[in-house]
């Protein structure tokens, strides 16, 4: 049986300096769309615990299915 020896090159682009400036300062501004994200679950999680049994049968939501989305973390989609 003959081996054949497989060889893979990958490029890793180098952002220019000058461009690194322009992502390090957009870093504060995707962290806070990540948090303004969670705050939203949470709150829509709460709102989904809190609907009366007509609310979540008029959505088509047993409450099995509100129970599971409810109990998720605010960091789990």
């Amino acid at each position: 049986m003959s081996r054949k020896a497989l060889t893979v090159n990958v490029t890793i682009p180098i952002p220019e300096p000058r461009d690194v400036g322009g992502a390090i300062k957009r870093i504060p501004v995707a962290v806070w769309h990540v948090v303004l994200t969670w705050q939203q679950r949470a709150a829509e999680r709460a709102h989904l615990a809190a609907m009366d049994e007509r609310m979540r049968r008029d959505m088509g939501l047993s409450w099995e299915d509100v129970r599971r989305e409810a109990d998720k973390p605010f960091w789990r989609a």
